[in-house]
């Protein structure tokens, strides 16, 4: 379990860099060039280009890590980013709607 719980760590802080990153392009962009909407959406394509680049940095793959490697390896890894890249709140999301083993409390998260 201890394997699983580092591996977690690690995406969270994936997540919080991609995210860094994200925040940290959005501030080059001069104000008043975009609009809001068009400044989300390049958060968006900042966040999820970080995620997908630190997760072939870091050498990230969570799937393979439960069980599901992919062939070839580096999909595995590009799906990974994109999870990170989407941040924080919805990589908790992500992991609470997986199957939980054995176990007490087993069980999907409720919705909320």
């Amino acid at each position: 379990m201890g394997g699983l719980a580092t591996s977690l760590t690690r995406l969270f802080v994936l997540a919080y860099l991609s995210q860094t990153v994200s925040r940290i392009g959005e501030r080059l962009v001069p104000r008043g060039t975009l609009s809001q909407r068009q400044r989300e959406s390049l958060g968006e394509w900042l966040s999820t280009a970080a995620g997908i680049g630190l997760g072939f940095a870091a050498d990230a793959d969570i799937l393979a890590e439960l069980g599901l490697p992919f062939q070839p390896a580096f999909v595995g890894v590009l799906l990974t980013g994109l999870i990170v890249g989407q941040g924080g709140r919805f990589l908790t999301q992500w992991i609470a709607g997986l199957p939980h083993s054995g176990g007490q409390g087993g069980g999907a998260a409720p919705k909320q």
